[in-house]
Order: C-alpha cells, then sequence, then structure tokens
C-alpha cells in the first residue's frame, strides 16, 4: 500500500479587551504526508507474516499576531503568533512487525519494533525572559518494541491475550514555541528545553465471540516518564499568570474497558420479548473506567506534588438496543449515554473554573434515537433526535456546555 495526503488548517483570532485595545492572531498549517505499509508471508505464510512500512509527514507552519490601539491604529507588531513562525515539524517512523501462529488455532505470537524520529524548527520566537526573537531547533529519536500472545481457549471464538508496548511521544512545535492563552487567567510562554515523553503499557483481556454474542474485557496500566506539564512560574504578564511546560509528570494511570453486544437468537430467554418476525434484535453496551497519577510542580515553588491527572476523563458507560429489518433495509436504535461526576482534580483543574465547575464537572444521562434505511443499493438515509431530555451537561475539561435536544438528518452516497 502507498499514499499521500495534503491537510490545510488555518486558525484566527480577533479578540476585543475592555479597554478598547484589540489584537488579531492565527496560525496557517501545511501537512504532507506519505505512507507505505507492505505484508510478506514467510514460506507462504508457514513462518508467519512481515508487515512492514514507513510514514513521513512534515507540517509548514505559519503565525502571526498584531495589536491595535483603542483608535484601532497598529500598535505592535509581534514576533510570533500562538506559535512559532516559520516554522517546520519533521515525523518520520519506520516500522517492523512479525505475526506468527505458535501453535495452529492456539497461540499467536505478535512482536514489533519502531523507530521515531522528529525534527522541530522554529525561525521566529519570542524569548519568554528577555523578548528577543530566538531560534529553535530540536531533534528526537527513539527505538520503541512490542509484543503480544494470544491464547484461544476455543479457536476462533475465545481468547486470552498478554501485550506490552512502549510508546514516545516527542514534543510538538506548541510544547515547544506556544505564546498564548492557556487556561484561565493563564498565558503559555514557549518552553524550547523539554524532553520526550516515554511510556511503558502492560495490557491483559478476554475476547469471546459467537454468532450472537461478543464480549470482551481488557485490563491496563501504563508506566509514565516525563511526561510534559504546566506549571506556574511566579511571572504575571498583562495580568494573567504565566505557565510554561516541563518534564516533571513521573507517574502512573490505569483502567478497565468492558464492550459486548447481544443478538437474541430464537429459543433464547428473552425471544418472546423480542419476536424475530418482527426483524433482528441487538442490545448492545461499553463500560470504561481509568485513575491516573502523576508528579506536578502545583505552584511556582516547584516543588513536586503527587496529583491526578489533568481533565482526567469519569466512568462513562453507553447502553443501547437496535432493531434492523430482516431485509437489512431499515434499523433503529436507541442509545442512552452515562458519565459520572468527576471530582479527582488537579490543582490547575481546581483553578480552571472556565471549563471545570467548582467541585468538578456533574454527572449526566443523555437518550438519543437514530434510524435509517437503505433507499437504493448506494444511498442510505439517517436521522435521529438527540439528547432527547433537553440535559445541559458537559464533557469534563471541554469548557462548553453540549446541545440541547436536536435533530438531524443525513444522506450518504457509497460509490
Amino acid at each position: 500500500m502507498l499514499g499521500a495526503s495534503l491537510h490545510v488548517q488555518k486558525e484566527y483570532r480577533f479578540r476585543l479587551r475592555n479597554n478598547g485595545r484589540a489584537d488579531r492572531q492565527g496560525f496557517d498549517v501545511h501537512t504532507l504526508g506519505v505512507i507505505s505499509q507492505f505484508t510478506t508471508p514467510l514460506k507462504g505464510g508457514d513462518w508467519g507474516d512481515l508487515t512492514y512500512g514507513l510514514e513521513y509527514y512534515r507540517d509548514f507552519v505559519n503565525s502571526f499576531r498584531k495589536d491595535f490601539n483603542a483608535d484601532s491604529s497598529l500598535r505592535a507588531v509581534k514576533i510570533q503568533g500562538p506559535i512559532g513562525d516559520e516554522s517546520t515539524y519533521d515525523l518520520l517512523g519506520i516500522y517492523l512487525q512479525y505475526e506468527m501462529e505458535l501453535l495452529p488455532k492456539r497461540i499467536v505470537v505478535i512482536v514489533g519494533g519502531r523507530y521515531t524520529y522528529a525534527k522541530a524548527k522554529a525561525g521566529k520566537v519570542e524569548d519568554p525572559q528577555t523578548g528577543n526573537r530566538i531560534s529553535v531547533s530540536k531533534t528526537f529519536d527513539s527505538i520503541i518494541g512490542q509484543g503480544r500472545i494470544l491464547y484461544y481457549w476455543i479457536p476462533e471464538k475465545l481468547n486470552t491475550y498478554f501485550a506490552v508496548a512502549q510508546a514516545f511521544r516527542a514534543p510538538n512545535l506548541s510544547d515547544l514555541t506556544r505564546l498564548d492563552t492557556a487556561r484561565t487567567n493563564e498565558i503559555e510562554t514557549p518552553s524550547p528545553n523539554l524532553k520526550p515523553e516515554k511510556f511503558l503499557t502492560l495490557e491483559v483481556g478476554t475476547k469471546w465471540m459467537t454468532s450472537s454474542l461478543s464480549l470482551q474485557i481488557a485490563y491496563y496500566y501504563t508506566f509514565i516518564n516525563d511526561m510534559i506539564i504546566r506549571f506556574p512560574t511566579g511571572r504575571v504578564i498583562g495580568g494573567n499568570n504565566e505557565v510554561q511546560k516541563a518534564n516533571v509528570g513521573d507517574g502512573y494511570v490505569h483502567g478497565i474497558e468492558l464492550s459486548g453486544s447481544y443478538i437474541f437468537s430464537k429459543g433464547g430467554p428473552l425471544w418472546k420479548a423480542f419476536p424475530k418476525e418482527l426483524g433482528q434484535w441487538e442490545i448492545f453496551g461499553a463500560f470504561g473506567w481509568l485513575e491516573g497519577i502523576a508528579d506536578t510542580y502545583p505552584t511556582s515553588a516547584q516543588i513536586e506534588v503527587k496529583e491526578p491527572l489533568s481533565r482526567l476523563l469519569p466512568a462513562t458507560a453507553v447502553l443501547g438496543l437496535r432493531w434492523k429489518s430482516l431485509d437489512g433495509r431499515f434499523w433503529m436504535e436507541g442509545v442512552i449515554k452515562m458519565a459520572r461526576k468527576q471530582s479527582r482534580l488537579s490543582t490547575r483543574d481546581k483553578n480552571d473554573t472556565q471549563r471545570i465547575p467548582p467541585g468538578g464537572t456533574p454527572g449526566y444521562a443523555i437518550f438519543s434515537l437514530r434510524g435509517g434505511m437503505k433507499l437504493l443499493k448506494n444511498l442510505n438515509i439517517t436521522l435521529g433526535v438527540e439528547n432527547i431530555g433537553n440535559k445541559d451537561y458537559r464533557v469534563h475539561g471541554s469548557g462548553l456546555n453540549e446541545s440541547g435536544t436536536n435533530a438531524f438528518f443525513q444522506i450518504e452516497l457509497e460509490y
């Protein structure tokens, strides 16, 4: 497989202050990408399959900021906008994966590795200490590995797996050169001396699949090293508290994920409640819970304290009932989505009252109805009503309340 891509993103902001002054800032990003992936069976597949390839992306970034007086006259042209101006970011990944059945239909082993190279180059960056123009040029690379073993208790139906995987994230241009508002009453300034984040994840799970039942459960534990976090410096810039980033966050996150579905079959315990003559009935659901702790600097004293990870999602669940006609042309489903109140907050979460209400983000439960039909062989129509109870709610950390009761209509043409 070979592929190429071009992605263009532009963002502009105009802000009018209470004293009449204003600023206009923005950035544009053009991203070129190429990908390749190949699979080679070894000895006709008897010795397993080898999958390999590469990914390469390059960002071209420009940014700006202009400040205006109350009479609309130009006050200043800044060195950079929200991120460094005249910047590029290169990201290269080369990977290799080997998969083999050690015991036919019983034991499968997957091992792999990846080399990652990243280079950030920013031509115009404002020095947070002097205010002068500087440039930033950083390179990062890493070799990581992963492995997974699956044991099939019942071939093609029931398996248990164990996996271990390393991960690596190089600082991006925003991490290194951001100069913009962050959270409530905060402004983030460039942090050009960051190191990569590193993670190690252990995971164990079970999957069970039959013609009518699908069930999977997994538990994971991730060790976190050098996670990039914001911390207050103690300086005040334009009435906002300055924050910068540092590799402080050593810690962990662990969680449980559960999902499943069941298609009611003839003769089953609930067959009479969902008669097959009216079509196929399916109940489905999912549940997720996670918890994490990491080191942080809650104050400008820069004393390490262990706190919950910032914007940690609360326990969430989805439960639904889906109906499909016998000929497959029509379908309908009702879904309820639930989230528990999130009160496990870091110090910065507690101070970010624009996004997170005092005491934490309230829990919620919303109900939606959706349905559709296949009008033609390649033409599908979908419509629905979401948040039927008109619940006033928000996703934790988003800062914006979600839509109230709303309806949608969608036409999809396949070719």
